[in-house]
């Protein structure tokens, strides 16, 4: 098997990430920023919201000016090509993997290291993705890093943007490889029915994903603190208020990669009592956490 087409491949991808990575912006763009400014409001503005979920939207976006929409529409619009062109990079890579049979080469590498199948699987992914991985990395360094900081959206440098990316690889290697070992052993074992059973199991995983995320997959990219007194902890009482809820604990983490974009997560102490009814007459039964 001659993997001459593979390594030359991988070699322009890296000399094209190390290019893209010298050349990384440092800092925020300031003035993409200042261009994007929202006008303030104080707490007679917030008092005289009107209730209409329409119209106090467009009592917000009458604080956008012209320039703040257009950069807005442009992120937005320009992301939705971004994923049309990740859609199609990824097919083009599948293709050329198997057109010069280094997916093969991938099976045959896996099947010589062991003679247990699910490992050969779990064996095979973890190289498909390293493999697919490396070869988008250029595209994923302009996605993540270049774009963010032309839209003025994150501050972070380029060592712990990358740092990230690697924790992001291995976890992908990682659990990717047992997810995929898992469904190519339902369709072996449920030929005619892999596509059910398949289905239970990618939700299982889903699932449990889900659950572990929180405490075990999210403190790995961000750091979680107690909300610190003013605004941030004090206006969303007004919300609760409203909704006749309460919380019992207030965190917000910094997204280290947008840590110029401020989150913040309430835990509900439980659920609405008495939710005002909507213009439809109906009135909601749950109210979420975020």
């Amino acid at each position: 098997m001659n993997n001459k087409p593979l390594l030359i491949v991988i070699i322009l991808a890296v000399i094209a990430s190390v290019v893209v990575a010298l050349t990384a912006p440092v800092g925020e763009n300031a003035a993409s920023r200042a261009a994007a400014a929202i006008a303030p409001v104080d707490d007679a503005w917030r008092a005289q919201l009107p209730k209409d979920p329409e119209a106090a939207t467009q009592a917000y976006m009458a604080r956008l000016s012209p320039q703040a929409k257009a950069r807005s529409d442009a992120y937005f619009e320009g992301g939705y090509w971004l994923q049309l062109w990740g859609f199609l990079f990824g097919v083009g890579v599948a293709w050329f993997l198997l057109a010069t049979r280094i997916s093969a080469s991938l099976r045959d590498r896996a099947e010589r290291l062991t003679r247990f199948r699910p490992l050969q699987t779990m064996f095979y992914a973890a190289g498909y993705f390293l493999l697919t991985w490396l070869l988008a990395l250029p595209l994923t360094i302009y996605q993540g890093y270049f774009r963010e900081h032309q839209y003025g959206l994150a501050n972070q440098t380029f060592a712990p943007w990358f740092g990230e990316q690697l924790i992001s690889l291995a976890l992908l290697v990682v659990i990717g490889a047992l997810v995929t070992s898992a469904i190519y052993r339902v369709i072996r074992r449920a030929p005619q029915t892999w596509w059910l059973w398949g289905s239970c199991v990618g939700i299982a995983f889903l699932v449990f994903g889900i659950l572990i995320s929180p405490v075990y997959i999210d403190p790995l990219f961000n750091a979680y603190k107690p909300v610190p007194d003013g605004p941030v902890k004090t206006r969303p009482a007004v919300l609760t208020a409203w909704a006749s809820a309460s919380w019992t604990r207030r965190t917000a983490f910094w997204a280290s990669s947008y840590s110029l974009c401020f989150c913040s997560a309430m835990s509900i102490a439980r659920k609405a009592a008495s939710l005002r009814p909507s213009h439809s007459g109906r009135s909601s039964s749950s109210m979420s956490s975020r």
